[in-house]
């Protein structure tokens, strides 16, 4: 009998096993864009008005942000970590948490705060951001992938 042959259950295991790698391990976001030490951080997106982490960023988005109202803004937050694990101070003191509209825009504008930032609900729609972490003028880190707003 020949060892190096296959069974079907063998190759079949090997497929199995292969996918759960692709679909269990958070391997990116597939888009193979990337920018600015996409994997040097992971941030956790803090919603200010429950003070519940709503979305959370390791080289893609898991949760979603809350709507915004026409004419109102959102909140949020966040904390960041470095590669190591070591939080990151946000605010006057340390990096400052920005977020920029991606696409056509005129949906929502955003504010930066330092440790914070506004989303404002400026017309109707469905649009994303991209969260990113400021070093005075200098981008630090930015998110490779947006995340989805929804304006209502």
């Amino acid at each position: 009998m020949d060892e190096r042959r296959c069974t079907r259950r063998q190759v079949g295991a090997g497929v199995i096993g292969g996918l759960s790698v692709l679909v269990a391990g958070c391997l990116g976001n597939g888009d193979g864009n990337s920018s600015h030490g996409d994997g040097s951080y992971s941030v956790d997106i803090i919603d200010r008005d429950t003070d519940k982490a709503v979305a959370d960023y390791h080289g893609h988005w898991h949760g979603d942000l809350p709507s915004v109202p026409v004419g109102e803004h959102i909140s949020l937050g966040a904390v960041a970590e470095d590669d190591e694990g070591n939080e990151v101070t946000l605010g006057d003191d340390g990096l400052q948490l920005a977020a920029r509209e991606v696409g056509d825009g005129g949906i929502l504008s955003t504010d930066s705060h330092g440790n914070h930032v506004h989303i404002n609900g400026d017309a109707a729609g469905e649009t994303a951001v991209v969260v990113a972490l400021h070093d005075g003028d200098h981008v630090e880190w930015e998110s490779s992938a947006p995340i989805d707003v929804v304006v209502e």
